[in-house]
């Protein structure tokens, strides 16, 4: 596919050096709503549940979800998309070649269901400085740019960078201040980054209309623990302060309980805030030793 065919995405000309030439696998097909969602190749077992949980929730809000199909993060999106509508995946080789291998069944369902891209002609093999000039595509397509998990030196910090460039809001997940695979991230929320605890924090920030009980502000017979007021004593906030009564427990163990793990996470960083449990490093939460913190 060349620059001058109507399939070609038109936002890849915001690049300065858009590709002359794209090769494509399945179909590319116009979408009001596109986000990149990428993070940690090394990503952990709750990073991973979020990121599928999220993807799932914005394709099913008619978002396209573009993302790498690395290792972690990546996978998990295009997962999690698979279950409710369109993903596509860019790739930092040729499109015959599948990288990492372990992942070519999952190439195989986002090509039926989406498509796979790449600016590599056929046969490249994958190179380091491949996958920065993969990640400026996905953030040229995107309406926003979403983190979840990334490392001091992770790839995804260079996809925020383009995001900045392009002026492309980013929003990012909090992570387990102990997890190596979330110090990047949690340095970019420190330098004032907009907070992602689920996908109504995506929805608003875009100005997006929600049909979804869960993401939005339509309403719901059986609200999700997403859509609890702030403070208030809902099902997911009972559950998770009865659990940690019992004795600490891992963030792991916690999304293990029949809840989505973005809505546990999203409930112990509120909890934390307002001073009701607190972390005990290595993704270990317990009750707070004092009560809630009160007034000021």
């Amino acid at each position: 596919m060349t620059a001058a065919d109507p399939e070609y995405p038109e936002r890849f000309f915001r690049l300065e050096q858009a590709p002359a030439v794209v090769w494509v696998r399945g179909r590319l097909e116009p979408a009001a709503r596109r986000v990149a969602l990428v993070g940690a190749r090394r990503a952990t077992r709750g990073g991973r549940a979020f990121a599928r949980d999220l993807a799932a929730e914005l394709a099913r809000e008619g978002v396209e979800v573009w993302s790498g199909l690395a290792r972690g993060v990546d996978a998990a999106a295009h997962e999690g998309a698979l279950e409710a509508g369109r993903t596509v995946a860019v790739l930092g080789a040729g499109l015959d070649v599948v990288y990492p291998p372990e992942h070519a069944g999952l190439l195989e369902r986002v090509c039926a269901r989406g498509a796979a891209l790449s600016e590599f002609e056929p046969g490249t093999q994958p190179l380091p400085y491949h996958f920065p000039r993969r990640n400026r595509l996905m953030v040229a397509v995107a309406d926003a740019v979403l983190v979840v998990e990334a490392g001091e030196r992770s790839g995804a910090l260079t996809t925020v960078n383009w995001a900045l460039a392009m002026q492309v809001p980013a929003l990012v997940a909090p992570g387990d201040p102990t997890a190596p695979s979330c110090r990047g991230s949690n340095q970019l929320l420190r330098a004032g980054a907009t907070p992602l605890l689920d996908a109504s924090d995506v929805l608003a920030a875009m100005g997006w209309g929600s049909a979804c009980g869960r993401c939005g502000t339509g309403a719901s017979d059986d609200p999700a623990p997403e859509s609890l007021p702030e403070g208030g004593e809902g099902p997911e906030r009972e559950w998770l302060l009865r659990a940690l009564r019992r004795e600490p427990q891992h963030v792991d163990e916690l999304a293990n309980g029949g809840s989505s793990a973005g809505a546990v996470q999203a409930e112990l960083v509120r909890l934390e805030l307002e001073g009701r449990v607190e972390a005990l490093g290595g993704g270990y939460y317990a009750l707070a030793r004092r009560g809630p913190r009160g007034p000021g």
